[in-house]
């Protein structure tokens, strides 16, 4: 296998805290070393001198996120950034709080990380870590074809030129310019948002697909191309129906083999739960952590929060001065340090830019059912991708409609606007309290 490389080509933030309620005391300070894991900060209001009363509970996968949240606790760690106008209103604005403490600067963060939080001059939210996804590349394939390496600068045709470039030999020794690395339904969604596609418009309750947005339509035109056209990539497949056999999927092997030229991957891993010391599989029905209260303010409880390394779980911090400390680097990788180093270059060039497109994953709010399928059929049957997604975008629609008025029905409702319907909503789920639901979307 050649030698690989990586380069950092896009960013996705994560949250550490948001807060509800009042501004509190300045003064109180959070306790020292690393008593308080990085996880959910379920509070009790209310707290002697106008102080914030943490308390640290199990985490509830299923619980909805900022509303109840916002209503039961005074801080908490979520996974994701704040997405409908609901969400902003049940959370604090921290903006004051840092316009009158001067100990803790905005400008630790670079702007793009904190665009996700913002809204209105307010902000309502601060990333604790980010994951880079990486484009890695076979360094010894790049030297052999003559072409340099990728940078965060590339443009879509610069990823398509280098590809063909790379794709060489026929057969089982095929050598492919780029391979979706445990399949493609990621890159091609980093890809819609390289377009400046946006896959999904609205929010909460107003979420509609905008599968037949020109910008989203080019850019999955284009991805599928890189198989049916340019064949830069091994034949593509995706698996959205319930009787579907699946397939063999050999990314792997062509990787370790080194018979790819290119290939996306999430780097160093992704924040993707709390497991933090004193916390073990804390999901519905597991373990609870210890009971363990602090009296503290807001604003120094995040500052202690978002310094902490210890629960980075191979993200590199969002404070530019803790990817410059030693603790992060005593505990990171020669390498993670050097690309800590790279991503912060990049995000001083690219400071307004916050990640085009929007969140991708925001699609699987969604049945995809029908979105797969449009895809499917333009590879497997001709069928004209636009003619295709203007179909899912219309029953992807009814279905929302048709949940919005039976919010318990995602099921009934699949099988109402489409009685051919053969995706994975199956089963309604279970109306029947401490039950768990069956059948939800799963793209």
């Amino acid at each position: 296998m050649g030698k690989s490389e990586r380069v950092s080509f896009q960013r996705k933030c994560l949250l550490v805290s948001l807060c509800s309620g009042t501004p509190t005391s300045p003064s109180a300070t959070p306790p020292p070393g690393g008593a308080i894991p990085a996880v959910q900060a379920t509070a009790e209001a209310g707290g002697e001198n106008g102080q914030v009363v943490i308390s640290y509970a199990a985490w509830d996968y299923e619980r909805q996120i900022y509303e109840p949240l916002a209503k039961t606790s005074d801080c908490f760690s979520w996974w994701s950034p704040p997405q409908t106008d609901d969400d902003f209103k049940a959370l604090l604005d921290l903006q004051p709080l840092f316009d009158a403490d001067a100990s803790f600067p905005q400008s630790d963060y670079a702007p793009a990380l904190l665009a996700p939080y913002q809204r209105s001059g307010g902000l309502f939210g601060l990333p604790y870590a980010a994951t880079l996804r990486t484009l890695t590349y076979n360094k010894t394939a790049f030297d052999a074809a003559g072409i340099k390496p990728p940078t965060y600068q590339w443009k879509p045709d610069d990823f398509l030129a280098a590809a063909q470039a790379l794709t060489r030999g026929e057969g089982d020794k095929k050598q492919f310019g780029y391979v979706p690395l445990g399949g493609a339904q990621q890159d091609m969604l980093f890809f819609v948002g390289q377009f400046c596609g946006q896959l999904i418009g609205g929010s909460g309750k107003d979420v509609r697909p905008n599968f037949t947005d020109p910008k989203v339509v080019q850019a999955l035109q284009w991805y599928l191309d890189l198989s049916t056209v340019h064949k830069v990539m091994p034949p593509l497949k995706f698996q959205y129906q319930r009787d579907d056999q699946g397939f063999e999927d050999k990314s792997y092997e062509l990787v370790q083999g080194g018979r790819a030229g290119m290939w996306f991957d999430q780097g160093y891993g992704m924040f993707g739960g709390p497991t933090g010391e004193g916390l073990k599989g804390g999901g519905p029905g597991g373990p609870q952590p210890p009971n363990f209260e602090v009296a503290i303010a807001p604003l120094p409880w995040m500052k202690f929060m978002s310094g902490d390394v210890s629960n980075l779980q191979g993200g590199i911090p969002a404070r530019t001065s803790v990817i410059k400390s030693d603790a992060f680097a005593k505990q990171a990788s020669p390498d993670m340090v050097a690309l800590a180093g790279v991503y912060v270059d990049a995000l001083k060039q690219h400071a307004e830019s916050s990640g085009q497109g929007g969140d991708p994953k925001q699609i699987y709010s969604l049945d995809t059912y029908w979105f797969f399928k449009a895809l499917s059929e333009a590879l497997e049957k001709k069928t004209p991708l636009g003619q295709g997604l203007a179909e899912a975008q219309q029953l992807t629609t009814a279905w929302l409609d048709c949940t919005a008025k039976t919010p318990s029905k995602p099921a009934t409702c699949a099988s109402q606007v489409d009685p051919k319907y053969q995706g994975y909503n199956t089963e309604d789920p279970s109306e029947t309290p401490g039950m768990p639901g069956l059948g939800m979307p799963r793209g």
